[in-house]
């Protein structure tokens, strides 16, 4: 199995310890060994979990401690500080807060939704600031994306899109704010996917949207226990066939495997549940013009 990007969707750590980064950075280097990513093709974006609580105090009104609370992702010894400098159009852990990565292939827009998150918020979900994507949409108009034929991803932590959760009762109360938002900003751009984590189960929607939404789910982190049956820790390849011969979107499939007894396996299918298994398509393989044709028939 190999792959061309190593893209990771936040919570590295669980508390934002140093050692924690440095564990993780070890990690990583060793999984993009085994897919053959090279160092400079490998991107992530903080978590909830990657912000150190501790530098939260409240008799501090200058702010610096906490303005410090993605300090253990910072040193030159771990990757996170070389992949957040590499592009050169943002940074993740402070000002707006996102950051891109532009290859010859593929667009990544990166975007910190954990930013505004703070330890005494009695309900902690992710925030897409207003002012953060004016100033995205002025990069994104600077690059001319809006007609770029490459690839492009967003990739943020939390969920921008209602997915159901694994029983249908629960309720969810960690949708980021201002969502909406995103997706049109996305959505006027022509963005090709969007991709996050956060929550510990895989999903897909790739009809309901605007723009295909996948959620990772988890690699490493401990599953609740009423989920065991149905969700398990998975990695994903996600195959993409660019633009062209008459599409003007992209079209691809997701392969999962999943952590069991045994190893990695492929990942079972959950037939009425929301999660992803083995094989998944999304995308669409018809010309513009076939489809257009075809939906004029149908009316």
């Amino acid at each position: 199995i190999k792959a061309d990007y190593l893209l990771l969707p936040g919570d590295i750590t669980a508390k934002a310890h140093p050692v924690e980064a440095k564990i993780a950075s070890d990690c990583i280097r060793n999984i993009s060994d085994a897919l053959s990513v090279v160092p400079n093709n490998i991107l992530f974006v903080p978590g909830n979990h990657d912000a150190c609580w501790k530098m939260h105090d409240i008799t501090d009104s200058t702010g610096i401690m906490w303005s410090h609370r993605y300090l253990a992702f910072q040193s030159d010894e771990i990757i996170f500080s070389k992949i957040n400098m590499r592009s050169g159009r943002g940074n993740l852990f402070v000002g707006n807060f996102f950051n891109l990565w532009l290859y010859k292939d593929l667009i990544v827009a990166g975007y910190n939704s954990s930013s505004q998150e703070m330890p005494t918020d009695k309900i902690r979900c992710g925030s897409i600031v207003e002012e953060h994507l004016q100033a995205l949409e002025k990069e994104f108009e600077v690059l001319k994306l809006k007609n770029d034929k490459r690839v492009k991803v967003f990739m943020l932590h939390h969920h921008i899109h209602d997915f159901k959760m694994p029983r249908g009762s629960q309720k969810d109360y960690s949708l980021a704010h201002n969502g909406e938002s995103l997706i049109s900003l996305l959505q006027k751009f022509n963005f090709d996917l969007i991709l996050h984590g956060h929550r510990h189960y895989s999903c897909l929607d790739a009809q309901n949207c605007a723009i295909p939404i996948f959620c990772a789910g988890s690699f490493s982190a401990k599953i609740a226990s009423e989920w065991l049956r149905e969700v398990s820790n998975q990695f994903h390849i996600i195959e993409i066939e660019p633009k062209g011969r008459g599409r003007s979107h992209i079209k691809g499939v997701i392969h999962s495997w999943s952590n069991t007894l045994e190893g990695w396996e492929k990942s079972p299918e959950f037939p009425n549940r929301p999660i992803v298994g083995y094989k998944r398509a999304f995308g669409a393989s018809l010309k513009d013009t076939h489809v257009a044709q075809k939906v004029k028939r149908c009316i």
